[in-house]
């Protein structure tokens, strides 16, 4: 039977500032820490339909919830603070929370300060922007690598703006809001946020384009299993509709999470974050899934891989953006449909060409095609890091070793699997070619 520990100071202030807050937490639940943070598990058994937990929208940290303290602290109006993302608000409100004193008889407006103790100390987090440089450098040759760089790029030009603007508003904060700050607010978020389409009489855990990440305490303690049942409702007092956020502030409506699994004594209570490739759970949470079925790769074709270029506006678009390839080779299609038609570019089709002449030249053109993917995808995965016999290096910290094995294994099973895709596109052309009686040009090599 698994051991319960006592749950301290901190956890103790968080549940009772949640309580006196609206915010509700089952008494059978408790929180477990270890070196990552903290973990929920079951006190006692937790029967099926059971409410883990409920945050008021009131409590939830929103733009709504930055506009008056960043005025007031920052000296940043609502209308400049329009220029900011969503991101650059919340962490900037996170931020204040280390910067003044709950002694400050000013700290009143920062009213999440027992939440914000209760996260993750900057030493536990694992995502990779907390990567050692011998760490990240094991990722090189993945998409991992670049995507990293990308990440500490775009939060520090954020954090730049951010200090730029408050450099002569408010110089004492300018001097105490360090990249630090901002990169830990920001890692929370990306670890622990909702869209906030959540915050709903209907709530919806799909991001759309007018949605953006919020926090809320309480509910977003629970760790991730992929496919677990877990159902989300909204409660409230008032039976009032209302679809516009702000009027559900005022209507003291409630998010709430609840099991739709059994947990006995001492089990970990878990959430589920939806499908997510492993690409994502280490960039946004510091972790991997074993054999994760989502996983995906992502794949940019660029003119240089292809046999000819001026694409079609929307083929064009895919290529630049990328397209995901996952398990099974899904995707795969699409990605065959570009490089088709890059391919076709290189012959000139007379307008009264017969119908079998026709046919043979389409399957050319798929050979050439599986041909061109075939020594893509070759490429890609001579790049991959081989885990083959690898072991951890000791200046390596073992739970990001762990992402580095299951990360790289998946990107390499994935290119596999496509590879194997491709050449049998190859084959099928070569199979139809012989019933035809036409003759292909390269039919003999496979890459």
């Amino acid at each position: 039977m698994s051991h319960v520990q006592e749950e301290d100071t901190y956890i103790k202030e968080f549940r009772s500032w949640f309580t006196d807050n609206g915010g509700k937490m089952h008494e059978k639940m408790a929180f477990s820490s270890d070196n990552t943070g903290y973990s929920v598990k079951a006190r006692e058994e937790i029967s099926p339909g059971t409410v883990i937990a409920s945050c008021p929208f009131s409590l939830a940290i929103t733009v709504e919830t930055c506009h008056i303290p960043l005025e007031q602290y920052l000296h940043v109006n609502k209308e400049k603070q329009g220029s900011f993302s969503e991101r650059q608000l919340i962490c900037a409100y996170i931020a204040l929370h280390w910067i003044i004193s709950s002694e400050d008889d000013e700290s009143q407006l920062l009213k999440h300060r027992p939440y914000i103790n209760v996260l993750p100390k900057p030493e536990a987090l694992r995502t990779p922007l907390y990567f050692t440089e011998f760490e990240l450098n094991m990722f090189q040759g993945t998409n991992m690598f670049g995507a990293v760089k990308d990440q500490r790029e775009s939060w520090q030009k954020e954090y730049k703006a951010l200090r730029d603007a408050i450099h002569e508003s408010s110089p004492n904060v300018f001097e105490k809001f360090s990249w630090d700050m901002y990169c830990a607010a920001a890692t929370y978020l990306s670890s622990r946020a909702f869209p906030s389409s959540l915050l709903s009489v209907t709530p919806s855990l799909v991001a759309s384009p007018s949605s953006y990440p919020v926090l809320l305490p309480g509910v977003d303690s629970l760790n991730h299993k992929r496919g677990h049942p877990v159902v989300w409702n909204v409660s409230r007092s008032e039976k009032i509709p209302t679809t516009n956020i702000q009027d559900a502030l005022e209507d003291n409506l409630n998010i709430e999470i609840s099991s739709e699994f059994p947990y006995s004594k001492g089990e970990e209570i878990l959430n589920n974050y939806g499908p997510k490739p492993n690409s994502s759970l280490i960039l946004g949470y510091g972790f991997a899934l074993p054999d994760n079925l989502d996983d995906t790769i992502l794949l940019k074709i660029g003119s240089s891989s292809m046999p000819s270029s001026g694409l079609a506006s929307e083929h064009q678009k895919q290529a630049d953006c990328g397209i995901e390839i996952g398990r099974n080779a899904s995707g795969a299609d699409k990605v065959w449909e570009i490089v088709k038609q890059a391919v076709f570019q290189n012959y000139e089709v007379d307008e009264s060409i017969g119908q079998e002449d026709l046919e043979a030249l389409n399957l050319q053109i798929d050979m050439e095609t599986a041909e061109t993917l075939a020594n893509m995808v070759v490429n890609l995965r001579s790049k991959v890091p081989s885990t083959l016999n690898a072991s951890k290096p000791v200046d390596v910290r073992d739970d990001v070793y762990t992402m580095w094995l299951v990360y790289t294994q998946g990107q390499a099973d994935i290119l596999d699997t496509f590879l194997q895709w491709t050449r049998e596109q190859n084959r099928a052309a070569v199979r139809r070619a012989e019933e035809l009686g036409v003759i292909l040009l390269g039919e003999e090599e496979e890459v």
